[in-house]
């Protein structure tokens, strides 16, 4: 479970930013 959640943190933040960049 914490290999997951190392991996799910970075996705996530790296989604939001992909987001926020269209969103712009």
């Amino acid at each position: 479970m914490r290999y997951s959640y190392q991996y799910s943190v970075p996705l996530f933040a790296e989604l939001a930013r992909f987001f926020l960049d269209i969103e712009s």
